[in-house]
């Protein structure tokens, strides 16, 4: 049996093999992707050897669209764990898109939800084919969990969870928290509910204008009333690098799940999409269940209407009984001003078709505009 299994070794899945080549208690890898990856693997294993690891990595080239060989290859390897690595086009791209101000406005008042399409086809496709393998794993989707598993599992589809978004913002706030209080960081326990809306905080936020709830503990006291909660979270969504920058950081928080699974270990830690539902939540990993550990002062009702409130930041109205997403009318009106491009919901039997016409769309405005670099 295999412990892992990579779908996708771009940026962040090739970061995520790293990490796992140096991880003593990993058995067997299979790596898959469209292209071959050899060279990626090999220096991925040889950095391992380097420092005493001895992991064993094999190589399947899958294509997603060919749902058949990929259950096939799924099926063959029986993979404790799934990591869905895929993109069809990367998260970040838009946002390097060299647009006119008036058109750069009008994008990125369009948020993720009016690329959605591109997540969803392509996550949509590791699940079809996991569901065709028969095998029982757990599937760790990093294709914007927060919306993309609770669309998928409104379809039976889902994931067991996701990986990165507003869990990338805990370990600066248990520093921080840790500096305030002259403690440990290790020390310093976040509970909270919250939307991947959460890491584009602005210090003009209230907790209306982005909803989020949080406790924090320190050696198991509540220190959340001690602590200036508001500015160490706008601190931590600024204190990060952006685009391919942040992989090994995304692939952190990926390998952190996966391990607790391996593991067994009840890990408690924070993960969007759990279960298909909207949003992040306070976790409990183990092997057979991935369990929310709500804060304090919040049922289960409340938090998730708070995480549905807070989707509408990035663009999304609701996402329907049958997985039907509705944008909000901010976020078409802003995609049809900037591209012409008009889609007022999209179902996800549909987002393949879409994927494919943004992806175009996309091609075309990087041909018009050209891209601009990073800002570090």
């Amino acid at each position: 049996m295999v412990d892992v299994m990579i779908i996708g070794l771009g940026g962040t899945g090739g970061a995520a093999l790293e990490i796992l080549a140096r991880m003593p208690d990993v058995g067997d890898i299979v790596v898959c992707d469209a292209k071959d990856q050899a060279k990626k693997i090999a220096t991925a294993v040889s950095g391992a050897n380097h420092l005493g690891f001895y992991p064993r990595v094999t190589f399947e080239r899958v294509d997603l669209m060919d749902t058949e060989r990929a259950a096939a290859v799924i099926a063959a390897a029986a993979p404790v764990v799934i990591l869905n690595c895929t993109a069809l086009m990367p998260w970040y791209g838009r946002k390097l898109l060299d647009l006119p101000a008036e058109l750069e406005a009008a994008m990125k008042s369009s948020g993720v939800a009016a690329w959605l399409p591109t997540h969803v086809c392509i996550a949509q496709k590791v699940m079809l084919a996991v569901r065709q393998s028969r095998v029982s794993t757990r599937v760790i989707n990093l294709s914007f969990p927060d919306a993309v598993n609770a669309i998928l599992h409104r379809q039976d589809l889902g994931p067991v969870m996701g990986a990165g978004n507003a869990d990338l913002l805990i370990p600066n706030l248990q520093r921080e928290v840790a500096r305030q209080v002259k403690g440990h960081e290790r020390d310093v326990q976040v509970l909270l509910v919250a939307h991947h809306a959460l890491t584009g905080l602005q210090s003009t936020d209230t907790p209306e204008s982005m909803p989020y709830h949080i406790q924090v503990l320190h050696k198991g006291k509540d220190v959340t009333d001690d602590v200036s909660i508001g500015d160490l979270l706008y601190r931590a969504s600024q204190d990060r690098l952006p685009g391919t920058l942040m992989d090994l950081l995304v692939a952190s928080s990926l390998v952190k799940n996966a391990m607790a699974i391996l593991r067994d270990s009840h890990l408690l830690t924070f993960a969007p999409g759990p279960g298909g539902l909207i949003g992040g939540y306070s976790v409990k990993i183990s092997r057979d269940s991935v369990e929310v550990n709500l804060p304090d002062g919040i049922t289960m009702q409340e938090a998730i209407a708070l995480n549905e409130r807070a989707q509408v930041r990035d663009g999304i109205s609701e996402i329907l009984k049958g997985g039907t997403v509705v944008l909000t009318e901010k976020a078409w009106r802003g995609m049809k001003e900037a591209t012409g491009y008009d889609m007022k919901a999209f179902h996800p039997e549909d987002a393949c078709r879409r994927a494919k016409e943004l992806i175009e769309l996309f091609h075309g405005l990087r041909s018009k505009y050209g891209m601009k670099g990073y800002e570090v």
